[in-house]
């Protein structure tokens, strides 16, 4: 009776490991990371609850700023959501509201961009699980004298700029630089 205790307890063990690890693995295909932080361009909605003057929407200025009722200028780029919920709630308890409950939300991702030898180069609205097969869908497809594998992605990672091949599985975040080179015959 023990050996099937045990082996019960081991076969429950391997789930939940599983269980864990395929959940990290769609957290990750989700597209866009749960560090994800605010730029320019993102247009975000701040609900105070039960505080109506105080819930707004805003779009991320190229300063990095928001302008915010009562609180004047408040940096946002660099930060997460949360990040910026804690900020607020911060502001408002100093002098404002006893206890602020403050909720921050990402109504539109900034743009990301598609570029070379697509139908329609130019910006499109990001949304989450967006993939560099339907990115490039959405830029009209490839042209006739696009090359498959000379497809590059430029992303902003901590202020560094990276360049780096990729494929048509790729996810696609806010912000990206997608650039589909000619091909040479």
């Amino acid at each position: 009776m023990s050996n099937i205790f045990k082996n019960s307890i081991m076969w429950l063990t391997v789930g939940l490991l599983s269980f864990g690890l395929a959940s990290q693995s769609l957290a990750q295909q989700q597209g866009v990371s749960d560090q994800y932080t605010l730029q320019s361009g993102d247009r975000i909605f701040i609900q105070v609850f039960d505080e109506p003057d105080l819930t707004m929407e805003a779009t991320v200025g190229q300063s990095g700023a928001i302008n915010y009722s009562y609180l004047g200028t408040i940096e946002v780029a660099g930060k997460s959501p949360e990040q910026l919920t804690d900020d607020i709630t911060e502001k408002l308890r100093d002098g404002y509201l006893k206890n602020p409950s403050v909720n921050i939300t990402v109504q539109q991702y900034r743009s990301f961009f598609v570029d070379g030898e697509v139908a329609r180069p130019g910006s499109y609205g990001y949304e989450p699980g967006l993939t560099l097969a339907k990115a490039v869908s959405l830029a009209g497809g490839m042209t006739d004298r696009a090359s498959k594998r000379k497809i590059f992605l430029t992303r902003e990672v901590n202020g560094d700029r990276n360049r780096y091949r990729v494929e048509m599985s790729q996810t696609i975040e806010p912000g990206d630089v997608i650039e589909i080179e000619e091909r040479f015959f």
